[in-house]
């Protein structure tokens, strides 16, 4: 991926400085997945579900045995696979015109933050801590760890967050 990104970053830094992540929050860093959006020629980055797989790898979302289970999943639901990678970057699109218009001190469309509620429900399913390295944690989702939209659910939950 390019390293051109959009004006959201500076207010995701004012939002949350501590984030290490260029961007500054885990749904402004998946909403920087397209470059240039503002210009004729913006740049997709994701382009195909491997794409979003590798993201989510970049960026620590999933661990890389998970990656591979991911790619042997879409390989046996290429249709689904195509279909859930719409739906993401449907998703994407409406998380950054949610922070846009916030930016901007404009309300947010109403049908984007549908979108948003729509996904909240699988998001928000099933979190608990998991013990990493002994004395660290990081919050893990039980369930099938296969689903092909799992490593968005992350993402869905801190733009709730930040929203709130």
């Amino acid at each position: 991926m390019t390293t051109n990104r959009p004006y959201l970053g500076d207010k995701a830094r004012e939002l949350d400085a501590t984030q290490t992540l260029g961007a500054g929050r885990l749904c402004l860093e998946f909403a920087n997945t397209r470059d240039w959006r503002e210009s004729d020629a913006p740049v997709e980055n994701l382009r195909t579900y491997a794409d979003l797989v590798g993201w989510s790898l970049s960026i620590g979302l999933i661990e890389p045995a998970k990656a591979v289970e991911l790619h042997a999943t879409a390989q046996r639901q290429p249709i689904l696979a195509t279909q859930f990678l719409d739906w993401a970057i449907e998703l994407r699109e409406a998380i950054y015109r949610i922070f846009v218009n916030i930016a901007h001190d404009t309300p947010p469309a109403a049908v984007d933050v549908q979108l948003l509620n729509d996904a909240l429900p699988n998001a928000m399913t099933g979190p608990e801590l998991a013990q990493v390295d002994g004395n660290q944690c990081r919050v893990h989702c039980r369930g099938d760890d296969t689903v092909l939209d799992r490593m968005l659910w992350p993402v869905i939950r801190h733009a709730a967050v930040l929203l709130t």
